[in-house]
């Protein structure tokens, strides 16, 4: 998911979104190496927030809630 916010973000932006770094996220291991930068500026630009307690679960199922919240955050990032 994060890697289609990020893209979606760029497209509408017309540039990238900001860089950012999996510094604080305890299961980066988990992520694979083809979404790694869409995760960090996921995270970095606000669209994504993780679990808390610094997890991402990128390897977790998506709740409907979870899949809105993504949503209405990416709308108030292109806003």
């Amino acid at each position: 998911m994060a890697v289609l916010l990020v893209k979606a973000y760029q497209y509408k932006q017309g540039h990238s979104a900001a860089a950012g770094d999996l510094q604080g996220v305890s299961d980066a291991g988990q992520i694979s190496a083809w979404a790694k930068v869409q995760v960090e500026q996921a995270l970095a630009s606000g669209i994504m927030q993780g679990l808390g307690n610094g997890r991402f679960d990128p390897q977790g199922l998506v709740s409907r809630a979870q899949t809105t919240q993504a949503i209405y955050n990416f709308l108030r990032a292109v806003d």
